[in-house]
């Protein structure tokens, strides 16, 4: 279903393409409500005017209703577990190996994850997206229905950002979901758990290795409750498989079977 809804706005606005303002953010029934709230919590109305001038991406609408989240573990591993990302992420390792530690001792999680983490969101830092982060987070936030309020409110953040820590939001370049840094963090999380390395009012997740390296270590340690010396995988032994995996998949949690699996394809 979230794929057809997404299928049919991307039509609307295609059809739509014959006028420059017909698609702008501005003519979304939600923009006058989200403007008058936003300028009373504070945000200026230069900005505000700057949203609503922003014409839907519909790469973005395409991107979000086609998530490459929802394919199976055999896909990550083709893309990820390459030499050159292995050899990469024992590079950065070596070269960041301080504040790796450092990142340990205040907030418990192991360089390896940390490292790992940003191996996978942005390739160490080399691949942090090229789409306009306010753009993105609007799009979706006011054309994509069914993920409307999340969006919203992280566009709401975003304006809170650009007021409370100084940042030009409009440069700000990112994923298609509006994830930016080498960690790629949404605004709240930035908002929340970001932290400079040189103790500045503005923490550096777009230049700073340091930065990063300690707000993805803040962020799992606060935000992911991270408990010290657990393992990762844990192998277990149950009857009904194929029921029990399809209730952990619909409740998020992460599941993986080897392909010579008699009911590997049957969840997959």
């Amino acid at each position: 279903m979230t794929k057809i809804i997404g299928f049919i706005i991307l039509i609307l606005l295609a059809a739509c393409s014959n006028t420059d303002e017909s698609y702008t953010i501005a003519t979304s029934e939600k923009f006058t409500q989200f403007a008058e709230i936003a300028e009373k919590s504070g945000v200026s109305k230069q900005s505000i005017e700057r949203i609503g001038q922003m014409k839907a991406n519909q790469e973005v609408l395409y991107k979000i209703s086609h998530p490459s989240e929802t394919k199976p573990w055999s896909w990550y591993k083709n893309l990820l577990l390459t030499d050159e990302r292995i050899a990469k992420g024992k590079q950065f390792s070596r070269k960041f190996q301080p504040i790796l530690d450092q990142a340990y001792i205040k907030y418990h999680i192991p360089p390896h994850y940390i490292s790992s983490i940003l191996g996978v969101e942005t390739f160490y830092g080399h691949k942090k997206g090229n789409y306009p982060v306010a753009q993105a987070l609007a799009t979706i936030g006011f054309y994509y229905p069914t993920r409307s309020t999340f969006f919203l409110h992280e566009l709401n953040v975003l304006l809170a950002i650009e007021k409370t820590k100084k940042i030009d939001i409009f440069s700000l370049q990112g994923s298609y979901a509006g994830a930016f840094g080498m960690g790629q963090f949404m605004p709240d999380s930035y908002q929340d758990f970001a932290v400079s390395a040189k103790h500045a009012k503005t923490p550096d997740l777009i230049n700073s290795y340091d930065d990063n390296i300690l707000s993805i270590g803040n962020f799992l340690n606060l935000k992911g409750k991270w408990q010290q010396n657990q393992p990762c995988l844990i192998e277990i032994s149950i009857t009904n498989l194929q029921t029990i995996a399809l209730e952990l998949l619909d409740q998020k949690h992460i599941l993986w079977l080897s392909k010579d699996h008699p009911n590997f394809k049957k969840i997959y």
